[in-house]
């Protein structure tokens, strides 16, 4: 059964609308699994869902047992060869479209006559086979349900807001890759959402040279193929995140709240914005993400931070008259971790990301969310709006010289008015004298140590 607040505020709160499915057996599974194709799991899907997925089907004559119970397969109608013809003209339309002609993407931004899309906004490289050669079924038994090894072909790992992630093999399993599908039972594939999963890939396409990026293998429609990497880190960034004072207790000393050194909380700081360089310096038009948090980044087995997921990034329009780029209106955000302007839903620029980078700052230094004390995404938003920022202890600016100067960051960052807060080029360079200074500091004290070991 669903079960719903009362009046969602937030991208959070709606995803996180719980549906408890019934296992096939409850008898036999003593694990949790996160995908819940092995055993039973909550999935968080809305109530709508539930009505639609309650309905019987009709497969035709396809014949197949599913290793879930609880109705969880795609949706076949009549009306599905409509929607292909209809999303497939569009799509031909975004190969031939030129944007020296089409000014906009959107129509409500036509007023701005002046500015102008690049081109290369609207490519699209769809390489479909290797999508429909993919292989997801197995055969079906008792065992297949129950079992905990994941040394399937294929196997559904987890999922964001928009999409389904899974894990897949190729016929040698000497490389995995992660298959990102659209959320049929959440969202309906729509052209706005075929246009965010174009966007999505062009921008990786574009950016598949760099080392600060997850690679991509492969696009069509509304799925992607990219990099399998292991390693999140927020969890390690930020292990609770929210705590009252008593809980802190940091009366006599501060206590950050992870287990990093200075010195790799500041590779990891110039790992991520060495990340979002790479966009507002792309040769061929600023990107501004619009979606930076922690959660963006994964950590690669050489220990690279490497960013991914640009459904709402926003290639930026040049203005020819004025000879600059042209800001852009997201609306009003939802959330806690955006800069005050997307509260109140005024023109952005780039320097949005500045700000929710000076957030990922912060937890770095202390392993907390800022505004740790509130949960509350309209507090936070107030407070935000107001010109007010999160709390920093003023011991750590004396406690070492690398946490000073990330205090001085995070400072620089939360400036109120975009125009005051610097550019990723200048914290690139800040970070890069910073994180120098520290690591000859550590050489220095790691030579002493054996000098001194060598003596006694």
């Amino acid at each position: 059964m669903a079960t719903a607040p009362t009046k969602t505020t937030s991208d959070w709160e709606v995803n996180n609308i719980q549906i408890k499915i019934r296992a096939f057996d409850s008898a036999i599974f003593n694990h949790s699994d996160t995908g819940g194709w092995k055993s039973p799991a909550q999935f968080r899907f809305p109530k709508e869902t539930i009505n639609r997925l309650a309905k019987v089907r009709d497969f035709g004559e396809i014949q197949f047992n599913q290793l879930r119970s609880g109705h969880f397969y795609r949706e076949i109608d009549a009306k599905d060869s409509e929607r292909y013809e209809k999303f497939r003209d569009l799509e031909f339309d975004l190969m031939n479209k030129d944007p020296l002609e089409e000014k906009f993407f959107h129509d409500e931004e036509l007023d701005y006559q002046e500015c102008r899309r690049p081109k290369w906004m609207s490519y699209y490289f769809p390489n479909c086979n290797s999508f429909h050669e993919v292989d997801n079924s197995r055969y079906y038994t008792r065992d297949a349900v129950s079992d905990i090894d994941d040394h399937y072909d294929s196997y559904y790992f987890s999922h964001g807001y928009y999409r389904d992630a899974w894990m897949l093999e190729n016929a040698d399993r000497q490389e995995c890759v992660v298959l990102k599908m659209l959320r049929f039972v959440k969202h309906d594939f729509t052209a706005k959402r075929f246009a965010n999963v174009q966007r999505d890939g062009i921008v990786m396409e574009r950016l598949n040279h760099s080392p600060y990026i997850v690679d991509m293998y492969g696009h069509c429609g509304a799925s992607l193929m990219v990099q399998r990497i292991e390693h999140e880190i927020q969890e390690q960034i930020v292990p609770d995140g929210y705590m009252t004072e008593e809980e802190l207790d940091d009366k006599y000393e501060v206590q950050p709240q992870n287990s990093y050194s200075i010195k790799e909380k500041l590779y990891f700081a110039l790992s991520m914005a060495e990340s979002l360089a790479t966009l507002h310096g792309f040769e061929d038009g600023v990107i501004t993400h619009a979606d930076v948090q922690l959660c963006q980044w994964l950590r690669t087995y050489d220990n690279r931070l490497v960013l991914g997921d640009f459904n709402r990034a926003e290639i930026m329009a040049w203005n020819d008259h004025n000879n600059e780029y042209c800001n852009f209106n997201n609306g009003y955000s939802f959330g806690n971790y955006r800069s005050p302007e997307e509260y109140t839903g005024e023109d952005l620029d780039e320097k949005i990301d500045v700000f929710s980078f000076g957030n990922n700052v912060y937890a770095l230094l202390t392993g907390l969310w800022p505004f740790y004390e509130n949960e509350d995404d309209t507090f936070v938003q107030s407070k935000l709006v107001a010109g007010n920022t999160s709390f920093i202890d003023e011991r750590y600016q004396l406690r070492s010289y690398g946490e000073g100067k990330m205090v001085q960051l995070i400072e620089m960052c939360w400036k109120f008015k975009p125009k005051d807060r610097p550019d990723i080029f200048e914290i690139v360079e800040f970070l890069r004298i910073v994180y120098k200074k520290v690591e000859a500091e550590d050489e220095g004290n790691e030579q002493s140590t054996v000098e001194t070991n060598h003596v006694l």
